[in-house]
């Protein structure tokens, strides 16, 4: 079974830096260069039976950005689905960035269902 752990576990091996939601600029750590990713779970669903929830359904993206004028952007894109999302169905977006000269390429995997241990009532 694919769980959201799995899969960020997979795109950190990917080598490209990574952060949930957005990368955090300080003096000591600048936001890197493209490319990079980021992922978010932008929604989370807990469902059960007789008043216990115990399966939980997860929404997860994984967002690549890079330069413009990268020749490598498809290439790229190629490792992320080779080597992240190999095993789950996924809703595929490019969109330009013209504002800081950059393209988003962006998954979205709907659904992941995991059911949890130890509920109680």
């Amino acid at each position: 079974m694919v769980t959201v752990e799995k899969l960020i576990e997979r795109a950190k091996a990917v080598g490209l830096p990574i952060a949930n939601m957005a990368f955090e600029e300080t003096e000591e750590s600048p936001v890197p260069q493209p490319p990079y990713l980021v992922y978010l779970i932008p929604h989370q669903k807990k469902r059960g039976a007789d008043v216990k929830n115990n399966i939980k359904e997860t929404d997860f993206s994984l967002e690549l950005y890079t330069d413009k004028f990268a020749l490598d952007r498809e290439e790229l894109e190629e490792i992320v689905e080779e080597k992240v999302l190999f095993d789950v169905e996924t809703e595929k977006y490019i969109a330009p960035i013209e504002s800081e000269n950059m393209v988003q390429s962006a998954w979205e995997v709907n659904g992941l269902i995991q059911k949890m241990k130890g509920v109680k009532k």
